[in-house]
């Protein structure tokens, strides 16, 4: 199983076709909503072209960001892993590799914090250094971390590690706390971008009602966890502007637009940048 931010993918190895349609067949009666809104690839050519555009980055919802590259490598780094698998992932992610030198993928650095940043930058008129919280110490915070501009303050708040907090202030000049200490430090904020991990809820619509009565400005909300870890009905408060990783699309579509220029310009295309196998 890989599990990522935005995708869950199943993969087995079969003995032949009949086994493979027998397996999927037990997965569908058991978790049929599951499958609701998947696609399933057959054969080890088409799931290897699967593996490839997904280690290149061409299947993620931030065409090019690299973040997969290293998923996939761990993933496929366990000790159970079927070595069959193992090692069609090793491949794909050898020839993703000569796929982001050839395009020039490995130039550019697509990722959310970045997006983010520059969004963020160009809705700002102010002279003034943003007032940034990033809540959470995963994958996401170490992006914001380690892309941070010069226009930014940086506060890292972990719900227990702060250990993860302090490591990523250190890298990015910022400054480390708890959760439970978040409140006082928002009244003073610009933007909160959520980056938790965790399973459930962590911000209900009162904890912000209680914020946004004593602050004088706007505060910008972007919630990027996955669940999610914002109450919606947030939206709906005086003085709280929240955006979820679905009200980014528009900002994705640019950035993916603009990526399939430099796809369409490279001598790869034939070769590599076929649509994907099933949907």
């Amino acid at each position: 199983m890989l599990s990522t931010c935005n995708r869950f993918e199943i993969y087995g190895v079969a003995q032949d076709a009949f086994e493979a349609k027998a397996r999927i067949d037990i997965f569908k009666s058991r978790f049929g909503k599951l499958f609701n809104s998947g696609y399933f690839i057959y054969g080890s050519d088409n799931v290897f072209r699967h593996l490839v555009r997904l280690a290149a980055g061409l299947e993620s919802q931030i065409k090019g960001e690299s973040q997969i590259y290293s998923q996939l490598s761990s993933w496929a780094e366990q000790e159970s892993f079927p070595e069959k698998l193992a090692a069609m992932t090793y491949d794909a992610l050898l020839l993703s590799h000569e796929i982001r030198s050839a395009s020039g993928l490995k130039l550019h650095e697509n990722n959310i914090a970045t997006l983010l940043y520059e969004y963020i930058l160009k809705m700002n008129d102010s002279d003034d250094l943003l007032n940034i919280v990033v809540a959470g110490t995963g994958n996401i915070a170490r992006l914001f971390a380690r892309y941070k501009p010069k226009e930014t303050r940086l506060y890292f708040a972990a719900q227990k590690n702060i250990f993860k907090a302090h490591k990523l202030a250190e890298q990015s000049q910022g400054h480390a706390l708890l959760l439970r200490d978040l409140p006082e430090l928002l009244l003073k904020t610009d933007i909160l971008i959520s980056a938790t991990s965790s399973p459930h809820r962590i911000f209900s619509k009162d904890y912000f009602s209680r914020i946004a009565a004593l602050r004088e400005k706007e505060l910008h909300i972007y919630d990027l966890a996955v669940p999610r870890a914002v109450d919606p009905e947030a939206k709906n408060i005086n003085g709280i502007v929240l955006n979820n990783i679905d009200d980014l699309s528009g900002i994705f579509e640019k950035h993916n637009r603009s990526l399939e220029a430099v796809l369409n310009g490279s001598n790869f295309k034939n070769r590599y940048a076929a649509e994907p196998v099933s949907h």
